[in-house]
């Protein structure tokens, strides 16, 4: 039977990573950030105009990840037009308000327990797509599990035990605030979302909660001026492509 897996505290060891597996894939995404960072800056419309949008857009790739369908213009309708009862809706908005919300706290603090914690309290907020006596805005006090989403019920990974979720998460966010180590930012927030997504701190909801914190780290450390990073649609992609390729092999 498979153990709660143990994992490494942060910051991970000097050998650990060796930069010259992902250095041109590094060098890429810098240089696009750059760019990504020069056309907002140089756009003659204010940010406050398309951000909203950008933002949106965003969300709905995020929660697609969870399996929820909707469109950009069910979206912008919702919010002229609120549906209570469109989930799928509901779950996108709660995405955006997530993100403007953790824009407004990183603007007067930093990251925290408290901050994570009502993040995932807003994304979840109205039981959208929580599963049935999951806990909100707290960290876990059970065992979960990460499973096979075809049916099988196979169990693939087991998250830490919940007795040590309080101690993981306490190194991982004074890893996030006060590193200690001369890893480049884009590398960093990869090892943040990894080791958040390892943790599995909440009852449900993870994933999106460990989505948006990456725009939100980025914006925090000054890499984009605004929390808006389309990381969900190169994720899918990515997916995507190693699907295509077992499928295939």
């Amino acid at each position: 039977m498979k153990k709660a897996f143990d994992p490494v505290m942060l910051p991970l060891p000097t050998e650990t990573l060796d930069y010259s597996i992902f250095i041109n894939e590094l060098l890429e995404a810098t240089s696009k950030l750059e760019v990504y960072k020069e056309k907002i800056k140089d756009s003659k419309l204010d940010s406050s105009w398309f951000m909203p949008t950008l933002q949106q857009k965003e969300a709905i790739a995020s929660t697609k990840l969870e399996g929820t369908q909707a469109t950009l213009d069910g979206v912008l309708i919702n919010q002229i037009e609120p549906d209570k009862n469109n989930q799928n809706l509901n779950e996108v908005s709660n995405y955006f308000h997530a993100t403007v919300l953790g824009l407004k706290m990183l603007q007067i603090g930093s990251f925290s327990d408290d901050f994570l914690c009502k993040i995932h309290e807003a994304l979840l907020f109205g039981n959208v797509r929580k599963r049935e006596n999951a806990l909100i805005g707290v960290y876990r006090n059970t065992q979960n599990f990460i499973g096979m989403t075809n049916g099988s019920r196979e169990i693939t990974y087991i998250p830490p035990a919940p007795q040590n979720v309080p101690t993981l998460m306490k190194n991982l966010i004074e890893y996030i605030n006060d590193p200690h180590d001369s890893l480049q930012p884009l590398v960093r927030v990869a090892i943040i979302h990894a080791q958040m997504e390892t943790i599995h701190p909440f009852d449900d909801g993870n994933g999106r909660v460990g989505r948006i914190m990456i725009p939100l780290y980025l914006y925090k450390k000054q890499q984009i001026s605004l929390p808006c990073f389309f990381i969900s649609e190169a994720l899918e992609s990515y997916m995507l492509q190693r699907r295509n390729r077992n499928t295939f092999s």
